[in-house]
């Protein structure tokens, strides 16, 4: 991507600690493409702009993939 493709991108931003984007335990199949995601340039503490999974899953299925 260059910087004037990077200007009209999607942009997805947290304002707070929380993830932009975090999928649901299990999510399939899905992708992201071309988006700018980031956090508020003002938050002070972020634990993950993009999460998958929750960290919790006890088997193979529960992970997301793909």
């Amino acid at each position: 991507m260059t910087p004037p493709q990077a200007a009209t991108a999607a942009r997805i931003v947290t304002p707070k600690q929380e993830p932009a984007l975090r999928s649901a335990n299990g999510a399939r199949r899905w992708r992201l493409v071309g988006l700018q995601v980031e956090h508020a340039q003002n938050a002070i503490y972020n634990y993950g702009i993009i999460v998958f999974g929750r960290g919790d899953e006890k088997t193979v299925e529960t992970q997301p993939s793909d």
